[in-house]
């Protein structure tokens, strides 16, 4: 839903290509892909961003680091990253990479590409994907909550049913010992009421020799 959310309106930011980029565990995993051309946004199954292919790692590195957005009218010859190797196999043209943060923490990354037009990331749509990064880090928050929530939860019936687990068998174990002191008991008793003739039978015996 998140992604939906987020790289569902890049038409009217400009993008052709939306890349969904989350921050978890200090890793940074690419989580979904929206492309213009044929109107999918597709979830990626929290790849890891090392190993995603068809990216400017370097842009999305600094703004990581830093923190602010990173807008390129012209990225294949503009700005500091034109040695990087996607943007020198592509020649993209317009390329902006947008943080998401939430009450002064690092969501994720939000990259919007239009490898045909130059200068596309206007000051107005930059405003609107501001908006729309917003609403993506609420939208991030809650479902890390909900997540978190559903792990605790079946961390704790886990929890549960290990110690219903040991209960039965401390349970059983308490039956076992029952049933042990009980045939003891009665092996004992029998073997008394069988002594206590025995012994008049050996008695009888000594007399009548």
């Amino acid at each position: 839903r998140t992604a939906t959310l987020g790289l569902g309106r890049l038409r009217p930011a400009g993008a052709r290509r939306g890349i969904l980029i989350l921050k978890q565990d200090g890793r940074l995993l690419v989580e979904a892909e929206g492309n213009v051309q044929n109107s999918e946004v597709k979830a990626l199954q929290a790849i890891p961003l090392e190993e995603m292919d068809g990216l400017p790692l370097s842009m999305i590195r600094y703004v990581t680091r830093t923190e602010e957005s990173l807008v390129l009218g012209d990225a294949a010859h503009e700005g500091a990253f034109t040695g990087d190797d996607y943007i020198k196999a592509k020649q993209p043209k317009s390329l902006m990479v947008m943080p998401i943060i939430n009450y002064g923490k690092l969501l994720g990354i939000l990259y919007l590409e239009n490898e045909l037009i130059e200068g596309v990331f206007t000051p107005e749509r930059l405003e609107l994907l501001k908006v729309l990064a917003s609403q993506v880090a609420i939208s991030i928050e809650n479902a890390l909550f909900y997540n978190s929530m559903e792990r605790k939860v079946e961390e704790r019936t886990a929890e549960l049913q290990e110690a219903l687990a040991d209960l039965k068998r401390s349970q059983q174990h308490l039956i076992e010992s029952e049933k042990m002191a009980a045939l003891g008991q009665l092996i004992a008793g029998v073997g008394h009421e069988v002594n206590t003739p025995l012994g008049a039978i050996k008695s009888s015996i000594g007399n009548i020799e």
